[in-house]
């Protein structure tokens, strides 16, 4: 399998479906997913929690209907509807089912077409583990308060993050905020 290429892209910026084609379909469903396989993007994010201990695409637990694809289903429609370019990011947000979240990847030809992002870097480190030819990357949580850019808070962002991305212990690691 090809490696993810994670570099500029021509024109400057990376055209991401978050949560598949959320403004067309339900987010993180089938519909949405494959929505945006019918578009040109270069990347499709989908959230990936565990519910009754089996992987589920839902960006939380109180999101999870039942019409919430399991995550084979998805990887399925994914690799049958996407464009050979196109990257899928999953957005792990529960720690504990790495290897079965990287069996079902391989298992539909995707280990070299998949970024695991995660606020969690125990995720990151155990992907690593098992699979480093995954590349994985440390989403900051949503800075809804804008934190971030206030003065002095804003002197410990970086050295903030770097510490995260250390802490994982991966310098294939990519720090994307949410």
């Amino acid at each position: 399998p090809r490696a993810v290429n994670l570099r500029d892209k021509p024109g400057g910026y990376w055209k991401v479906a978050h949560r598949g084609a959320s403004a067309l379909a339900p987010e993180n469903s089938i519909a949405a997913l494959e929505a945006a396989c019918a578009t040109s993007v270069d990347m499709v994010e989908l959230d990936v929690v565990v519910a009754d201990g089996e992987l589920r695409v839902a960006h939380s637990l109180p999101q999870l209907t039942a019409d919430s694809p399991r995550l084979d289903e998805a990887l399925a429609a994914f690799a049958a509807r996407a464009r050979p370019e196109v990257v899928l990011d999953l957005d792990v947000k529960d720690p504990g089912h790495e290897g079965v979240l990287l069996d079902s990847m391989r298992a539909h030809g995707l280990l070299g077409r998949t970024l695991i992002t995660s606020f969690h870097p125990g995720v990151l480190r155990t992907v690593k583990t098992l699979e480093a030819s995954v590349p994985a990357g440390l989403a900051y949580p949503n800075d809804r308060y804008g934190l971030s850019e206030r003065r002095p808070v804003e002197l410990f962002v970086g050295p903030g993050l770097r510490v995260l991305g250390a802490n994982v212990g991966q310098s294939q690691l990519g720090v994307f905020t949410k």
